[in-house]
Formats: C-alpha cells, structure tokens, sequence
C-alpha cells in the first residue's frame, strides 16, 4: 500500500480520536499524520485542519484523509490497494445519502439494504455540488498536487471555499472534475455530536459492509 494515512482532528475530541486510531490499528493500519485543531471550533477551521493534515501527508503517493470518528472496514487495506490500481479521482468511501448514487444503486442506499456483491465497486457520486460528510476521503497524487497549490483552501474567510466537504466539492466543480465513490461504503461513521454544534441526527451510511472485499479480491 502506498497510500498515506491522515487524520484531522480537535482537541475536544481526544476519546473519539483514540478510538478511530484503536479501530485502524485493529485492521492493521496505522494513520501517519494526526493534525489537532486547537482553535475555537468553526467550520472554516475545519478546512484548515483538514488541508494542514492533507499537506503533511503528501509525499507524492496518494492520501486517505481521514475525519476522528470512524470505523474502518476490515478490508480498508484491501481497497486502497483497489483504488490506488482503479481510481484516477477522488474517491469517498462514505456517502450517507441515496441521492449520491445511480439509479441502480440508490433503491438499497434508500431502503438501508445491503447492495448485492455483483454492484460493489467504484462509480461517479451523482450530484456533487449538493456532497457533504467528508468522513473518509481518498486522493491520489495528482489531484493531492492540485488542492495544495489551490490556495483559496487556505483562506480565513468563509467564501469561497467554507468548510473542508464543501471546498472539495467546489475544487472539484471548478477544475469539470468528477468525485468518485465506493459501494459498498468502506468506514462507518461513529456519529458522535458535532464540534460546531450543528442540529438535527448525525449521519451514519445503510451500505457500510464489513465482509465486504474489493471487486478483483472476492
């Protein structure tokens, strides 16, 4: 695996992180960078912390910049060595909403039921300019390049890039490129209340499959 491992995080947040860290460990994977934001919690924070974390990772290989609050599929190893050999753009391996996905997949996203094996695998996120939830997020070389030298990624002020999910997005739409996602989801979300106090239920993925191996590995 070439991939590197990043995670951001808040410094109210340490029993979340330890246990995200314990989780990958306990699939054998060990996060390289681990980037604390000790600033008053806000959401352009948020893309500062997650940018910081992505340029310290970035040794010319690939980056899985990660949020705290996951749990990694056991085969988490075997789908970064999947995408680093499938996946030439972005890729989440978390989206919560049936919108995000084809015709052919969004009626088990919607219903919260398994996808059948014979659809797993990797397809264009449907709707990226309305994506959000940027808990597990894999960029190869290149588009790692393209986002560090983007320097509205580094703005203090909210426009136009606002928080990290939202300045991916906007990269994205801006460079006509596409975010790519996998299926099943690969990480579930532990879902632990908001840094920013946002309302309403946190998200959690109906797809997350831990039996779940790549494609080609089956």
């Amino acid at each position: 695996m070439n991939t590197t491992i990043a995670i951001y995080s808040h410094k109210s947040r340490a029993k979340v992180l330890e246990k995200t860290v314990a989780y990958l460990r306990d699939v054998g994977l060990e996060p390289d960078v681990i980037n604390i934001q000790t600033a008053e919690p806000n959401q352009v924070q948020n893309r500062l912390n997650a940018f910081g974390a992505l340029a310290k990772a970035f040794n010319g290989n690939p980056v899985l910049v990660l949020e705290d609050d996951i749990i990694p599929s056991p085969y988490l190893r075997d789908w970064i060595e999947w995408l680093e050999a499938n996946s030439l753009h972005v890729t989440s391996l978390y989206a919560c909403v049936g919108k995000f996905y084809n015709s052919e997949v969004r009626p088990f996203v919607e219903a919260a039921q398994p996808v059948p094996a014979h659809l797993h695998g990797l397809y264009e996120l449907q709707g990226l300019r309305g994506w959000y939830g940027a808990q597990a997020v894999w960029i190869p070389e290149d588009a790692a390049e393209d986002i560090l030298a983007d320097r509205d990624f580094q703005l203090f002020e909210w426009a136009p890039y606002g928080p990290w999910d939202h300045a991916l997005r906007r990269h994205l739409i801006e460079a006509h490129k596409p975010m790519m996602l996998t299926v099943p989801n690969i990480v579930q979300h532990q879902a632990p209340a908001s840094v920013v106090n946002r309302q309403g239920p946190r998200h959690t993925t109906p797809i997350f499959d831990a039996a779940a191996l790549p494609p080609e590995r089956k």
